[in-house]
């Protein structure tokens, strides 16, 4: 027990990092690399609970609890529980997480805002090269094209988007996926921002889109049709916070749809 209280919080932190709906892409291969070198090191090395076994078993003794023991627990903890366990666990985020894959998604590390706009010129190149061939082989563009493509696009968002404050790490994703002159533009750019937006990196969406379900959809609300229901989750989990809805002229627009009238038996 005192080694799981020192080996979950590693693996719960990875887990985490990948609820999160800003998780960048290019984040993944360092988080895998540091938690397997952390259990890797733990092998050998006990963590804080562990080394106070000494201390808490004396506390038991003192409370008159009786632990048996034998002498090899100790070596047979480390040969055949510790060890085996720590690589079991580390061929399960490996298998989970393959280094080529990985390797692919740190790419889009090229929409990182910060990143683009630190002035290096070459910054991306071997990046897209990489996507290309993964992703835009069947694109009607050669290769030459999309590198030329992309180096107009670092130019044009140091000139337009990147002046603005605040931004977001996908602020260049949403900016692409969203304005279709720019899409005219870079289309090759518009098409590898599509692919990271949908690329299925963690459950954290589709977890939060169960709970609202089941806020709207309580039992005096059960005979909500799939269509309201479809509808008022779209609002819950992607709609603008109350404060800012501007419920006058929505319902303005309702009411101009059709005359309403209430219908007698």
């Amino acid at each position: 027990m005192l080694f799981l209280c020192d080996l979950l919080p590693h693996v719960s932190s990875l887990c985490k990092a990948f609820q999160s709906r800003d998780f960048e892409y290019s984040s993944i291969s360092p988080l895998i690399k540091s938690t397997v070198a952390t259990l890797e090191n733990m092998k050998t090395v006990d963590g804080e609970h562990l080394r106070r076994q000494q201390e808490l078993l004396g506390q038991l003794k003192n409370a008159d609890i009786t632990v048996k023991h034998r002498k090899d627990d100790a070596e047979f903890f480390n040969s055949y529980v510790r060890r085996q366990y720590i690589d079991t666990l580390i061929r399960n985020i490996e298998t989970r997480f393959p280094a080529e894959d990985v390797s692919v998604l740190a790419k889009f590390a090229i929409f990182d805002p910060s990143r683009i706009s630190n002035g290096d010129v070459s910054f991306g190149t071997s990046e897209v090269k990489s996507l290309y061939n993964h992703f835009l082989l069947a694109s009607k563009d050669s290769e030459m094209d999309v590198m030329n493509e992309w180096t107009r696009f670092k130019f044009f968002m140091e000139e337009t988007l990147l002046q603005q404050p605040d931004l977001k790490s996908n602020s260049i994703v949403n900016y692409l996926c969203t304005t279709p002159s720019i899409q005219q533009s870079f289309p090759n750019m518009t098409r590898l921002a599509q692919i990271y937006r949908v690329l299925p990196c963690h459950t954290a969406d589709s977890e939060r889109t169960f709970s609202q379900l089941k806020l709207v959809k309580t039992v005096p609300r059960n005979r909500l049709n799939q269509t309201s229901v479809d509808a008022l989750i779209r609002i819950a989990t992607d709609g603008p916070p109350m404060e800012e809805f501007d419920y006058a002229s929505t319902v303005k627009k309702w009411a101009a749809k059709k005359n309403r009238r209430i219908q007698r038996k």
